[in-house]
C-alpha cells in the first residue's frame, strides 16, 4: 500500500496534459499452460467466487449498470490495523465481475460522516495513508508471493504497483492499463475499477483461480485499514493471505502488441504578491509504455 505523500507543497501550481499516441500494433498468439506453483490454501482467505457480468458495465462511478446485477458480493470486512483481525467499524460493499475482455471491481464505501472524506486531486501515484482511497490486489498467478495492486481515490487518482513477499518490497513505477471512477455520495463514496486481461499475467486455456484482496483505507482519528480477509499480526507474508478467487472461465485468446508514447507538460507556476499566478517554467516529457492488448 502507498507508504508516503509524493505530492508537492508551497505556492506550487502543476498542470499536466498527456496525449495518448499508439505506436505500433503487431498480433501474436498466446495461449499459457497452469502454473505449477500456488498458495498454500492453509492461510488464503475464504473463497470467493466469481461470476460473468449479466450485461454491460460503464466506469462512471456509479453501480446501476446491469452488468453489476447479480455480480459477485462482498460484504464481510475486517479491520487489521489498529484492530488485530476485528469487524470493521464502518460498512464496506464490494462487487467482482468479469466480461470477454476485462475484470471489475465495484464498491460502496458507507461513511457516517461523508464530509470527512479526504480525497485531494492528485497526480498518478500520488496516494497517501491521509486519504480515503480502495481496490484491489490481484494476485493472477496464484502463487501466493507477488500482486498487483489497482487502488483509486474518490477523485479517480490512482495507484498501481506490484508487490513482492519474497523481498517485501512494493514498486509503483509500472503503469499498468486500466480504468477507475470514483464518486462522493450522501453516504460515502463509490469506486468503479476495470483492468483488462491484456494488462494481467496469469495461466490461460481454462478456468482461473486466482488470488484477492479488496481494501480500503479509512483515516480519521486513525488510520484504519479494512481487508476483506483475516491479516495476522506478526505473519511473514501478505499476498499468502488472499481470498481465492474461483469461477472465472478466461480463455486463450489473440493478442496485439501495442507500444504507447504518452506526451505531456508540465507547468510550474508561482503566486505574485497580489494573488496573480504566474508561470515560471514549462517542462516536457515523454513515457513510453509497453502491453497486450486483446
Amino acid at each position: 500500500m502507498p507508504r508516503e505523500n509524493r505530492g508537492r507543497t508551497g505556492s506550487v501550481q502543476t498542470d499536466v496534459r498527456a496525449t495518448v499516441f499508439v505506436a505500433s500494433s503487431i498480433a501474436v498468439a498466446c495461449a499459457a499452460g497452469a502454473g505449477d506453483v500456488f498458495a498454500e490454501e492453509s492461510l488464503r482467505g475464504p473463497e470467493i467466487r466469481i461470476a460473468r457480468a449479466a450485461g454491460p458495465i460503464t466506469v462512471d462511478g456509479d453501480l446501476s449498470d446491469p452488468g453489476w446485477r447479480g455480480a459477485t458480493r462482498v460484504d464481510a470486512w475486517i479491520e487489521t490495523r489498529p484492530g488485530d483481525d476485528v469487524p470493521a467499524k464502518v460498512k464496506s460493499v464490494a462487487y467482482v465481475a468479469y466480461d470477454a475482455r476485462y475484470f471489475y471491481a465495484g464498491f460502496h464505501f458507507f461513511d457516517p460522516n461523508p464530509s470527512k472524506i479526504r480525497a485531494p486531486y492528485a497526480d498518478r501515484d500520488d496516494i497517501s495513508e491521509a486519504i480515503d482511497y480502495g481496490g484491489i490486489v490481484l494476485d493472477t498467478r496464484n502463487d501466493g508471493r507477488t500482486g498487483v495492486l489497482f487502488l483509486a481515490t474518490p477523485r479517480g487518482v490512482q495507484y498501481d504497483a506490484v508487490t513482492n513477499d519474497a523481498t517485501g518490497n512494493e514498486d509503483s513505477s509500472p503503469d499498468f492499463y486500466w480504468d477507475s471512477a470514483g464518486r462522493i455520495t450522501s453516504d460515502g463514496w463509490v469506486l468503479e475499477i476495470r483492468v483488462p486481461f491484456s494488462s494481467l499475467r496469469y495461466a490461460g486455456g481454462g478456468p482461473q483461480s486466482w488470488g484477492i484482496m479488496l481494501f480500503r483505507n479509512y483515516p480519521r482519528e486513525f488510520r484504519y485499514q479494512l481487508f476483506s480477509m483475516p491479516l495476522p499480526r506478526g505473519s511473514n507474508c501478505f499476498v499468502c493471505r488472499a481470498n481465492t478467487l474461483t469461477g472465472s472461465a478466461l480463455l486463450a485468446y489473440k493478442l496485439n502488441w501495442q507500444t504507447v508514447l504518452f506526451l505531456g507538460y508540465g507547468d510550474e507556476r508561482t503566486l505574485d504578491t497580489d494573488g496573480t499566478l504566474q508561470r515560471s517554467s514549462r517542462q516536457f516529457f515523454l513515457k513510453a509504455s509497453y502491453a497486450f492488448q486483446r
